[in-house]
């Protein structure tokens, strides 16, 4: 993902109830924001289904590349999120599984929804049997109960959601 720069307007309640001051009323504000720039999508056996670059929707303002791999140059000649959508929305249905770390962002952004009942968020599965800790990301727990070392630099979306699908 990378971020964004959208431009909103907001109304006089929401001016009001952040405290925008009465100078900056009325004029457009400039709202950061995560925007999907690469879908990685893989099957159970760990097949890559769809892997493709997307042109976000809006500017980008930080392409996040230490993290994400992304550059101004993977992005040219990219598929529309328009376009893309069409795909994710042909390979996840209402009957799939989506298996996924933290995977309501990537949701969120793909502009997906999954019953709840058909996630499988190995966030949550972790933290259920460990209920007092934080979080753990991906790295950490393929590393601990796969013995797998992940992400070691930028991350790899396909390696990623290969992991996440690693004996389930």
């Amino acid at each position: 993902m990378v971020e964004v720069a959208s431009v909103i307007y907001l109304s006089k309640e929401e001016e009001e109830s952040r405290n925008i001051p009465l100078e900056l009323r009325g004029r457009p504000k400039t709202l950061l924001q995560s925007q999907l720039a690469r879908v990685s999508i893989v099957d159970v056996n760990g097949n890559v289904v769809l892997d493709s670059f997307v042109l976000p929707e809006d500017p980008i303002v930080d392409y996040r590349t230490e993290w994400s791999g992304i550059t101004k140059e993977k992005l040219e000649g990219a598929p529309s999120f328009a376009d893309i959508s069409k795909k994710i929305n042909a390979i996840i249905t209402e009957d799939s599984y989506v298996v996924g770390q933290s995977i309501d962002n990537d949701l969120k952004v793909m502009k997906v929804h999954v019953p709840m009942n058909r996630i499988r968020d190995t966030a949550l599965f972790y933290q259920r049997f460990h209920p007092h800790s934080r979080t753990f990301g991906l790295k950490n727990i393929a590393s601990w109960c796969l013995g797998l070392q992940i992400q070691d630099g930028q991350h790899d979306s396909v390696c990623k959601y290969k992991t996440r699908t690693y004996n389930i």
